[in-house]
C-alpha cells in the first residue's frame, strides 16, 4: 500500500481512539498515528541495499513499479513487517508501556498490508518471517 494511505487510514484510526478513547491521551495516540506509517522506512532501507542509491524519489518509484507491473520479487524482506519484528514490539511492550502504542500502530499498519495484498491477489511477494527469509536460497528469485 502507498503511504499516503497509510497515513490517512492512521489518521482514521487515531481520529477515532480520540473520540472513543479520549482517556488515552493525545500522545499515545500520536505514537499510534505516526507508528501506522513511519515503519514503512524498510522499503527504503531494503532499496537503499539493493541499489545503493539514496534518492528517496527514485525509491518510491522503484517500488511503485514492482507493484503496478505485478511483478514477483521475493526476496523482498521488509524488517519492519516481519513476524519477528511484531514478536518483538510485543514482548517490548509487556515491560515498556510506551512499547504497546507503537506494536498497536505496526500491528494496523501489518493488517492493512495483509488485507490490500490479499485485495491485489499478491500475499506470495512478501516474506514474512525474518528466519525463512535468511535460510532460503535466494538464487531462485528475482
Amino acid at each position: 500500500m502507498y503511504p499516503k494511505y497509510h497515513i490517512i487510514i492512521g489518521a482514521i484510526l487515531s481520529t477515532i481512539l480520540l473520540v472513543f478513547y479520549p482517556s488515552l491521551g493525545i500522545f499515545p495516540i500520536t505514537i499510534i498515528f505516526l507508528s501506522s506509517f513511519i515503519f514503512d522506512i524498510d522499503h527504503y532501507l531494503f532499496y537503499l541495499k539493493r541499489e545503493k542509491n539514496f534518492n528517496l524519489k527514485k525509491a518510491y518509484y522503484w517500488h511503485k513499479k514492482f507493484r503496478e507491473e505485478n511483478k514477483f520479487h521475493k526476496p523482498l524482506i521488509h524488517l519492519f513487517h516481519t513476524i519477528e519484528f511484531h514478536v518483538l514490539l510485543l514482548t517490548l511492550a509487556f515491560y515498556f508501556s510506551f512499547f504497546k502504542y507503537i506494536f498497536t500502530g505496526v500491528l494496523f499498519h501489518s493488517l492493512v498490508d495483509l488485507l490490500d495484498l490479499i485485495y491485489a491477489k499478491r500475499v506470495h511477494v512478501r516474506e514474512y518471517f525474518l528466519i525463512r527469509y535468511l535460510i532460503r536460497d535466494k538464487k531462485k528469485y528475482f
